[in-house]
């Protein structure tokens, strides 16, 4: 499979807690993922590729939502709110 740089992507970009209510749908997360590799200069790959390398990486999608694909205890990183994004930022030089 090629490398679309699904880790670091999962990383910055977005909280993975199966505790939390929250989810993300498809959509916003591959519209993220894209906004995220054409800041970092990446060609974003395309969604089914995208789709794969989340299930490969052990995200689930969650079934039962009916028509749209959501992925449940996912949510994007608020690098201002989140705790883990302010450590690692208090953490670089």
């Amino acid at each position: 499979m090629t490398d679309i740089h699904i880790s670091p992507f999962l990383d910055e970009r977005v909280v993975q807690d199966p505790t939390l209510d929250d989810s993300l749908d498809l959509g916003t997360l591959y519209g993220l993922y894209v906004s995220w590799c054409l800041t970092a200069g990446q060609n974003p790959a395309p969604q089914d590729v995208f789709c794969t390398a989340l299930r490969h990486h052990g995200v689930a999608h969650d079934d039962e939502q009916g028509l749209v694909r959501v992925y449940p205890g996912l949510r994007i990183l608020d690098p201002l709110t989140d705790s883990d994004a302010v450590a690692g930022a208090a953490a670089s030089p």
